[in-house]
């Protein structure tokens, strides 16, 4: 987990990047300028995801929210992850799907 917060720490299109947990559930939460940064994040962590995919933890869940373009640029990298992906209109979200 150190090693997540430290390479996302010098990402330049990070906003939020934290942790929290719900009973025995922990959930990364995160924001990004735009979906090239998502991708930028997750071309930086992929190391430790493998690692805590393999030693510590289960990946049970990833939700995506953003404008349809942007979604777009994510997919290619989490669509086979069950992404739910939320595509933000004006005054609120709508059009909740996976790839």
């Amino acid at each position: 987990m150190a090693d997540f917060a430290k390479r996302t720490r010098k990402e330049p299109g990070c906003l939020f990047y934290g942790f929290a947990v719900a009973g025995d559930a922990m959930v990364c939460r995160e924001a990004y300028v735009d979906g090239d940064a998502v991708n930028a994040h997750l071309k930086n962590v992929g190391p430790c995801i493998e690692a805590l995919l393999a030693e510590a933890c289960e990946l049970t869940e990833i939700k995506i929210t953003g404008p349809a373009a942007e979604i777009e640029k994510t997919k290619p990298g989490t669509k086979d992850l069950g992404t739910l992906y939320y595509e933000t209109v004006p005054g609120g979200v709508a059009n909740v799907y996976r790839a």
